[in-house]
């Protein structure tokens, strides 16, 4: 499989101005690289991910039997407490894959998400679909950072991710 390796890691400076709605088709590698590893690759060294271009699309081949996040950087959502944030993706694989996010106030993070969804992969291309409730940390959130990953020993490709601010 040809992969183009996505950076491990990245400084980044956070977007002062967010958004309602952010997608990623995965049809090119500049596609992919907003979704960054959370953590070091150095602590997981089977872990293999990145985009492969023939098939356009975000692959993660995990076999360290421990949890492996991606995080949307540069992306963010407008949200505050009691917002609702709908997420819909398309998925293959075999493991377990989740959806979350983390709260900011402002520039500054503040925490993880509560509410985090876990799916079952399936060999076929499947949509997945969930509402996360928004809450606050030690300050209010101001914007919402996506991040998806996978549990444990798992394998997927994903081909298309999205997130909007559900209407009231």
């Amino acid at each position: 499989m040809k992969t183009i390796a996505v950076l491990s890691a990245i400084v980044c400076t956070i977007a002062v101005m967010g958004v309602d709605t952010m997608s990623t088709d995965f049809t090119s590698p500049e596609s992919a690289k907003a979704w960054v590893l959370d953590g070091s690759p150095n602590k997981m060294p089977a872990l293999k991910y990145g985009y492969d271009a023939e098939k356009k699309v975000f692959v993660v081949n995990n076999d360290e039997n421990k949890r492996a996040c991606f995080k949307c950087r540069g992306q963010y959502l407008d949200a505050k407490k009691g917002d609702v944030i709908h997420v819909s993706f398309e998925v293959c694989g075999e493991g377990e894959v989740y959806v979350t996010y983390e709260c900011f106030n402002g520039s500054k993070w503040i925490c993880m998400g509560n509410w985090s969804k876990k799916f079952q992969l399936k060999p076929e291309w499947t949509k997945f679909e969930a509402d996360l409730v928004v809450k606050d940390g030690k300050l209010p959130t101001t914007k919402v950072m996506m991040d998806f990953g996978v549990m444990g020993s798992a394998n997927m490709m994903i081909r298309s991710y999205s997130a909007a601010k559900a209407a009231k």
